[in-house]
């Protein structure tokens, strides 16, 4: 179970496929969660299904706060529980620096991620709440490029190019931390600024 996945305008993401797990649940069995994103990033939906109570392809909204067709908004920081059953791919862009974290918000721990936000121009965020073959999962992805599939995303200009004997390098850190509950800034020398 995700326990919180956060991020800002400046950044949000994993590496490659990548989803974090926590155990952390609250007295009533939901899991301790959060997601947080930053405030001025566009995001659209792709993949949708199950219930379609997370958006559908197409939809579109600016962090946090997704409008489903039926009127109803939807604070997409809160990771949902299996009851809804349903299951998107978001897509996150205009991302102004590059850093996500995930933080099991019971405990006050978890763990970071700082990237090159010029080379990961966009974050997926891939999210699974009992819609997809019973699976109860969250992940993010940090990616150069989007829709998915690849002849879409050349279509759109979006593709990262290279030719031959072009030679791409990117470092990426890994943060781990504790004593916050909510995450507003990470950086690749490890320290945290927590969220007020």
């Amino acid at each position: 179970m995700i326990a919180a996945l956060e991020a800002a305008v400046q950044g949000l993401t994993a590496l490659g496929p990548a989803e974090a797990r926590a155990l952390s649940r609250t007295a009533d069995g939901v899991p301790a969660a959060d997601v947080t994103e930053e405030a001025s990033s566009d995001v659209e939906v792709d993949e949708f299904g199950g219930e379609n109570r997370l958006g559908e392809r197409g939809d579109r909204y600016t962090w946090p706060m997704l409008t489903l067709r039926d009127g109803t908004r939807l604070d997409v920081r809160r990771i949902q529980g299996p009851e809804i059953r349903s299951f998107a791919l978001h897509y996150v862009h205009g991302l102004k620096a590059g850093w996500a974290a995930c933080t099991d918000t019971s405990i006050q721990r978890g763990f970071g991620l700082v990237f090159d936000p010029d080379l990961f121009k966009v974050v997926w965020l891939w999210q699974v709440f009992g819609g997809w073959r019973g699976y109860y999962h969250a992940a993010m992805e940090a990616w150069t490029s989007w829709p998915g599939a690849l002849a879409d995303a050349v279509k759109a200009g979006r593709a990262r190019v290279m030719e031959p004997g072009d030679v791409l390098e990117t470092t990426v850190h890994a943060i781990l931390y504790g004593g916050v509950n909510s995450v507003a800034g990470l950086r690749a020398d490890g320290s945290v600024t927590a969220d007020r």
